[in-house]
Parts: C-alpha cells; structure tokens; sequence
C-alpha cells in the first residue's frame, strides 16, 4: 500500500512539472518581451537619468544634477502647468461625453452598432493623419471652423494660434479622438445594470434623473472609477497633438511634459535630462494613481 502510494505521489509530481513546463514555454514569449522592452529599458532609463549622456558624446554620472535643473527649469515647469491644466480639462469632458451618449444609445433602438462604431473609428484611426485634419479644420485664416463660425454671424476665434485658446482646442481634438473608449465601457457598464431596480424605483415615482443619480451611477462606479483613472494616466502624458499641430506653440502654450521630453532626447541630443524627466513623470503617475486609489472609497462592487 504504502509503494502505491509513494507512485501515485511521484506521477503527480511529474505530471505536474510537465504541465509547469507547458506553461512556462508558453509564457515565455510575453515574459522576454516584457523583460527586453519594458524591464532593461525602464532600468536603463532610471541610470541614464544619473548621468549627462548625450547622443554621439561622452557619458559622465552627475547624481541628482539632472533632477535638480529639471526641477528648476522654468520651461518644464510651463509644461507640467500646462499637462495639469489639460487634465482638468480633458477629464471632466471626456467622463461627461461619454456618459452622456451611453446614455443616448441606450434609448436608440435601431443601428445602435454603427452609431458606436463611428464614435470608436477614431480610436483605430492614425492619431497623426487626424491631427492634421483637425489642423486644417481649426486654421485661423481659412479653416472650416471659422468660415462655419462666420457663416452663422459669430466671431471667428484664432484657436490654437491663440495662447490662451490654443489649449481648449487641443482638449476639443483630444476629446473627439479618445471619447469612443470611454462610451464603450459606459455602455456595457450601464447594460449591466440590473434591470428590476431601475423599474422598481420607476414603480415608486423615481424621476429619470434620480435613477441616474441614485442608482446607475453608483452601481456603474467601478466601471466610472477604471474610465478615470485610465483617462487621467493618459492625459498626462499627452504629446502627439501638441507635437504635430502646434509644436508646443504659442510661447510654449502647449508645450506638455512628454514634448519636453521628446525635445530635450531628440532636438537637444541630452538622454540624461530626458531620462530625468521620464523618471519624474513616472513618480507624478504612481503618486496620482495611488491618490485615486486611496480615495476611491466612493466605489462600490455591490449589487444587492
């Protein structure tokens, strides 16, 4: 009995290690990606970030020095006003939008599909060809917002030639290009909605706009919570309509922190401060992130 056991024991055992053995071959594509792309880099950032290298030059550790200029630099400090103020922006319209049109496809009851396909197009168009598009459409002289504008006896604005108008128009773009997410995952949060207790609550007088605030959105916080945290981590790091449509112009209007990272590792060729500034940028991210986290209290998994 006792040897029919101990073989039993060892063909577990075996078995075992064969199935970890599968499972490690199959990880191990994801595994040394991850670790060739996204662990060496991340290190070598993080060291690079210590030192004065420069693309074509020598490489000289200098401690915090780079942190401490980053820090000081009345420019970066321009870009990182102007990224917070973006997000301020940005967030709000996005979780406003987005809610909002979930809501209206939800009492759309024919081609409700193409009407979230057109929304999400964007997402899967190149953010570089759209953002020359909206160039065109948002140029101050002859561009098609100012000759509607003009057509229905408004003022026409200077847009992003404007410093202070330049930003807003960039959170329109951004707002127009990355909103069909946000509705995708409204909607599914809100399908999700039981439906007995929003007709119960209708049973007992509740207008739509209670249900909204006193039912859907709390049962959807989850979902509303994953939206802004996503979202927020993005608009920190905006970069590719400033880059492409203003260059960070007017006087530096919309110059983000990512642009000026992008500036000082390729217009300057200096990697250290650069690095420096993608190690600063990560810290803001995981402080914020953390922030969410811990204030996100008002979430609630509880459907009963």
């Amino acid at each position: 009995m006792t040897t029919a056991r101990t073989g039993i024991k060892a063909r577990r055992r075996r078995n075992s290690r064969q199935k970890n053995g599968w499972a490690y071959l199959f990880l191990a594509p994801q595994l040394v990606g991850l670790l060739l792309f996204t662990v060496v880099p991340t290190l070598a950032t993080i060291a690079l970030s210590f030192t004065n290298f420069r693309l074509g030059g020598t490489s000289d550790w200098v401690g915090f020095e780079n942190y401490l200029n980053q820090l000081s630099d009345p420019v970066l400090l321009k870009a990182a006003t102007n990224t917070v103020v973006f997000t301020l922006m940005y967030v709000p319209a996005v979780v406003v939008a987005a809610l909002t049109v979930s809501l209206l496809f939800l009492r759309v009851r024919r081609g409700r599909a193409v009407y979230q396909t057109a929304y999400f197009m964007p997402l899967v168009t190149s953010t570089a060809a759209t953002s020359l598009v909206w160039a065109l459409v948002f140029q101050p002289d002859y561009g098609l917002a100012n000759k509607a504008l003009e057509g229905i006896g408004l003022p026409v604005l200077r847009w992003y030639s404007s410093p202070d108008q330049a930003l807003p128009t960039l959170v329109l773009i951004v707002v127009w290009a990355t909103v069909g997410n946000s509705i995708i995952l409204f909607t599914a949060g809100i399908q999700s909605v039981p439906s007995h207790i929003n007709e119960a609550a209708a049973l007992d007088g509740a207008t739509g706009l209670k249900r909204l605030v006193f039912i859907t959105l709390p049962l959807i916080s989850p979902t509303l919570f994953f939206v802004i945290t996503i979202t927020v981590i993005g608009s920190l790091q905006f970069f590719v309509e400033p880059f492409i449509i203003t260059s960070g112009g007017p006087g530096n209007a919309t110059t983000t922190v990512v642009l000026e990272l992008y500036r000082q590792a390729f217009t300057y060729s200096a990697i250290g401060p650069a690095a420096a500034i993608s190690c600063l940028l990560f810290v803001a991210i995981l402080l914020l992130t953390l922030i969410q986290f811990r204030l996100s209290r008002w979430v609630s998994y509880d459907r009963d």
